[in-house]
């Protein structure tokens, strides 16, 4: 089992990115194998550019591009990871979802053929500085769910999606509470390659 687990937050050493390791850590564990691709510090360019815009005349991907789909291509499982930012996910996400979720691989309006993302799992943990209480009553949970796993996976076709919310994440933060979700993203990780072998 080969998990592309997808980091987007442009600060080297933050949580988020040691959120993704105990992902990693977690599959390894269980026997699985890691792609980790950190968006910024791979230099992402998540700006649709014209030659994108060619896939709707059936033109090839640009060649960053295409090595983002073999990547996905070579997993049964995406992981991403990222902070929640005015209630959706950080502009390189976005640019991620835009430029390499192409048409006729990932979606198609006429489905003829066996899509990229057919029978693969994907998770996302979303970090957030707001109470699960707050979080939920002003809406933002809702409108990230929506967002995600209907808006992008569910349009793809994926079937088995998940998406964990960690909240009160800021300065203040207590070492034992970091410490829990680190714990929560490992199993995730373990769970996920156990059950995808």
């Amino acid at each position: 089992m080969r998990a592309l687990i997808v980091v987007a937050h442009p600060v080297r050493g933050s949580f988020c990115t040691a959120l993704a390791d105990a992902v990693g850590a977690g599959v390894q564990a269980a026997g699985g194998q890691v792609d980790l691709c950190n968006l910024g510090a791979e230099g992402f360019q998540p700006v649709m550019q014209p030659q994108d815009m060619g896939q709707f005349m059936g033109e090839d991907p640009p060649e960053d591009i295409e090595a983002h789909m073999a990547r996905v291509e070579a997993a049964q499982a995406l992981v991403f990871v990222f902070p929640v930012w005015w209630w959706s996910v950080p502009a390189v996400l976005k640019g991620w979802f835009d430029r390499t979720l192409r048409v006729n691989w990932a979606w198609s309006d006429e489905v003829t053929h066996p899509l990229a993302l057919a029978g693969k799992s994907v998770r996302m943990l979303a970090t957030t500085a707001d109470s699960p209480q707050g979080f939920a009553d002003g809406g933002a949970e809702t409108a990230l769910r929506q967002q995600l796993c209907r808006g992008v996976w569910g349009f793809c076709g994926v079937k088995d999606t998940w998406l964990g919310i960690m909240h009160d994440l800021h300065g203040a933060t207590p070492t034992e509470l970091r410490a829990q979700y680190l714990q929560h993203a490992r199993k995730l990780g373990e769970d996920l390659a156990s059950v995808r072998r």
